[in-house]
C-alpha cells in the first residue's frame, strides 16, 4: 500500500513539473521575438506531455489490467510499428520516385499520426474481436 502511495506521490510530483514547463514555455513564448518561438512552442508542448502522464500515473491509468488486456495491446502494437514501416518505406519509394515532395516536417507528421492512429484503431478492432490466439 505504501508502495502505491509513493507511486502516485511521483506522478503529482511529475504532473506539477510538467505544468511547470508548460507555464515557463508558455511565458517564454509571450516574450520571446519573430522567428525564435520553437524552443517555447517545444516547452509547451513538452511540458502538456509530462502533466498528462503525471496526470494518468497519479489517477491510476497507468497501471493495472489483466492478461487480456496486456496481450491484445501488444497485438496493436505490433501491428502498429508494422503499419509505422509500412508507410516508411511507402513514403520513402513515392518522395525518391518524385511522386511526393515531403520534407521532414512532414513525414515525421504522417509517421506519427500513422504510429498513434493505428494503435487506437487495432486496439478498438482486437477489443470487439474477442481474443487472440
Amino acid at each position: 500500500m505504501a508502495e502505491n502511495k509513493k507511486n502516485r506521490m511521483a506522478s503529482v510530483l511529475f504532473l506539477a513539473l510538467g505544468l511547470a514547463v508548460a507555464a515557463m514555455g508558455i511565458a517564454a513564448w509571450a516574450l520571446a521575438g519573430e522567428g525564435s518561438q520553437q524552443w517555447a512552442i517545444s516547452g509547451v508542448v513538452a511540458g502538456l506531455i509530462m502533466a498528462l502522464a503525471g496526470a494518468a500515473g497519479a489517477l491510476g491509468k497507468r497501471r493495472g489490467g489483466d492478461e487480456r488486456t496486456a496481450k491484445l495491446s501488444a497485438y496493436a502494437a505490433s501491428w502498429s510499428w508494422f503499419s509505422a514501416v509500412v508507410v516508411t518505406s511507402a513514403l520513402f519509394l513515392l518522395n525518391y520516385y518524385g511522386v511526393v515532395k515531403a520534407d521532414s516536417n512532414q513525414a515525421l507528421g504522417l509517421i506519427l499520426l500513422t504510429l498513434l492512429g493505428t494503435m487506437v484503431a487495432f486496439n478498438a478492432y482486437y477489443r470487439t474481436r474477442g481474443d487472440i490466439e
